[in-house]
């Protein structure tokens, strides 16, 4: 009896202790969890900024050589006959922004397939005069 009386006052500190150990951890894996939370928003934030400035920056590359092709193009529209001896220059220059064009939207794509881990590279020649003569051109 004496023992059964013993045990029993002795249980609820026993039980109280395991209680706040558990109450402890508790608050210990939610404060975890709301870390964890905190820091993938700010990932997420951080992804959505790089986005956007990304975006901003492609309209502006798309925009440069659609000038060039809408430009040049309307030059040849306007048809004005001493013009007509430089029309397969224009032409060109039309050529080469629409392959830029073409190359900048190729470039977007591979960006989305990298981002969903499916990426080839290629290794090519390249023309550098030719490249930054047409990059003057189409500027």
């Amino acid at each position: 009896m004496l023992l059964e009386s013993y045990c029993s006052r002795l249980g609820s500190p026993v039980e109280h202790r395991f209680s706040s150990l558990a109450l402890l951890e508790a608050k210990q894996q939610a404060e975890e969890a709301a870390s964890a939370a905190h820091q993938a928003m700010l990932k997420a934030k951080a992804a959505d900024s790089a986005k956007s400035k990304f975006l901003a920056n492609m309209a502006h590359e798309l925009r440069t050589p659609l000038n060039a092709i809408i430009g040049f193009s309307e030059v040849i529209k306007l048809d004005q006959a001493p013009m007509q001896r430089r029309y397969p220059e224009y032409a060109g220059y039309i050529h080469d922004a629409g392959t830029i064009l073409l190359d900048i939207i190729n470039g977007i794509l591979d960006l989305a397939r990298i981002e969903v881990g499916r990426v080839l590279l290629e290794e090519e020649l390249v023309d550098l005069g030719r490249l930054i003569q047409s990059a003057i051109n189409t500027v």
